[in-house]
């Protein structure tokens, strides 16, 4: 999984060091879903991009009173991403929309 993400990736992480760092997460979620999740830190805005339903969808850092938020570029009611530590969620909807993968926690 996080083979083929690096590699759709390819022109993304070719140009991380414009930005700064990036790397890959893998979560094991409920229902026994895997996510990758890379992480593109240190430029203008902070990213996260994974694939969801077959394609690849860019999140940006949103503001969140605690964790991380990201929020699905160019779409207020469009996919994001809730990280706590090593725990996540992904919801759709914005964020006051549905959670559609619980419960992830990074892999160790």
């Amino acid at each position: 999984m996080i083979r083929g993400l690096c590699l759709a990736l390819g022109p993304v992480l070719a140009a991380g060091a414009a930005w700064g760092d990036v790397s890959v997460v893998e979560y094991t979620c409920d229902r026994g879903a895997v996510l990758s999740v890379a992480y593109v830190t240190g430029g203008e805005d902070d990213l996260a991009i994974m694939p969801v339903e077959g394609q690849l969808v860019a999140l940006e850092r949103a503001q969140s009173g605690s964790g991380v938020l990201y929020s699905q570029v160019g779409r207020e009611d469009g996919y994001i991403w809730f990280a706590k530590g090593d725990e996540a969620l992904l919801g759709h909807g914005g964020v006051e929309g549905t959670t559609i993968l619980p419960g992830c926690r990074a892999a160790e």
